[in-house]
């Protein structure tokens, strides 16, 4: 890594009334980079700008802080091998929302260029692999989870136990909310579609935009800006992040999302995530008694029709809660093998298939569907965090495994408060 820091700490203030102010930063690098690395301490959420030597320039969302925090951002065109080399310029925007009557400060403590090694196989999916699964996060699509297979698995017609035929499929964030009045809606599945940002990227699968990764050891981390769902060409106001960390009984996800539009994002049914399978897995199952974790009886809904389809939303739905639910379903095939998503403490879980045909192929057009749900009333500049885990196997041994996370992973401070439960 090469840190410049004879130009820092640095402070650049946008005063009130103002909307952008710039710095005369002549930064000479060196060597060519593809990631910044930015130590800063800043009074509102803002923008931040560099102009490059060659006179492209690159802007990325900051959260505020009152301490020193570091972050780390992947320049545009990291994916098709782009580099930049040295700054010329240094830009502080506000944002749209911010109260124009206060100033916003940033104090910038150094800046670091990095070049990093581009993923040298699988195309742009990044694998976390053991004795008993490996998994796979696409970049190009957002580092969604685009892979997960069961290497035990006793049938060989099944890798890939996920579908991503396309960049609103994989298991990925997903969240509703409101623009204002200058926000102009998208047209999607005949109906007029709200600010969506989708970790993939959007209904023409233009993709979302890959802000960092790591892989190290058992872990994967990403970070993304993902496209708004119904708006071709546009990128939401809003990042992601996951890390996966792969264990020998599934894999442990983590996910954070934070709005920087300033809308006015109202409560909403929020996906937490959307998870997609491939159609074999055609039987739903789940716990539906009064007696969780006891081992009690299972539900098994096995001709799910299409979840978006109003007037089968009664099947499509089940309520859950701690008195009544294993806040878990799985989508199993006639021998009951399948793969299962253990969301807790959400309130509703969605599910339901598309295009039925009970084929094995990820990239299959036909899917089935899984979204637990809870009812978040979603702020900008406030960051959502909450934890979910993956297995795959025989459905009692899946069971079994979310048994052993049900007093490990909790939610409930993270949705309680966006007023969820």
């Amino acid at each position: 890594m090469n840190v410049i820091d004879n130009h820092f700490p640095v402070e650049l203030t946008v005063r009130p009334g103002k909307n952008v102010i710039s710095a005369e930063t002549a930064i000479a690098t060196g060597d060519s980079f593809n990631r910044i690395i930015l130590e800063y301490e800043l009074s509102a959420p803002a923008e931040i700008a560099f102009v490059f030597g060659d006179g492209s320039s690159d802007s990325f969302f900051l959260e505020a802080s009152d301490t020193v925090r570091r972050v780390r951002f992947l320049t545009e065109g990291f994916l098709e091998y782009e580099t930049k080399k040295d700054i010329s310029q240094i830009e502080l925007r506000t944002l749209k929302h911010r109260d124009p009557a206060s100033a916003v400060t940033i104090r910038i403590d150094g800046i670091g260029f990095e070049s990093v090694e581009h993923p040298a196989s699988g195309g742009h999916t990044v694998f976390l692999e053991n004795s008993r699964f490996k998994a796979g996060a696409l970049l190009a699509w957002g580092g969604g989870l685009s892979y997960f297979e069961d290497k035990k698995c006793p049938f060989l017609e099944y890798g890939n136990l996920l579908n991503n035929a396309d960049t609103g499929r994989l298991v990925q964030q997903s969240y509703y909310g409101k623009g204002d009045e200058d926000y102009k809606n998208g047209f999607y599945n005949h109906s007029v579609w709200c600010y969506n940002p989708v970790q993939g990227g959007n209904l023409v699968n233009q993709r979302s935009r890959l802000l960092d990764f790591d892989v190290s050891g058992k872990e994967i981390y990403v970070k993304c800006r993902p496209r708004d769902w119904a708006r071709p060409d546009i990128y939401s106001l809003s990042h992601m992040e996951n890390r996966y960390v792969l264990n020998e009984d599934g894999i442990s996800v983590w996910n954070r999302f934070i709005d920087f539009s300033g809308y006015p994002l109202g409560k909403a049914h929020q996906e937490l995530p959307a998870f997609y399978t491939v159609s074999a897995l055609g039987n739903y199952v789940y716990y539906s008694g009064s007696a969780p974790w006891t081992g009690g009886e299972l539900t098994y809904q096995r001709d799910l029709p299409f979840w978006g389809d109003q007037i089968y939303h009664p099947e499509c739905h089940t309520a859950v809660s701690a008195s009544d639910s294993e806040f878990w379903g799985a989508w199993a095939d006639d021998s009951d093998y399948g793969i299962g998503l253990f969301v807790p403490d959400t309130q509703l879980f969605k599910k339901g298939r598309f295009m039925y045909n009970g084929s094995p192929d990820p990239a299959d057009a036909a899917t089935n569907y899984i979204a637990p749900l809870c009812s978040l009333a979603l702020r900008s500049g406030e960051a959502l965090e909450y934890n979910y885990y993956i297995s795959a196997g025989f459905v009692n041994d899946i069971r079994a495994v979310f048994s052993a996370k049900k007093d490990v992973i909790s939610n409930f401070a993270s949705f309680d408060k966006f007023a969820c439960l």
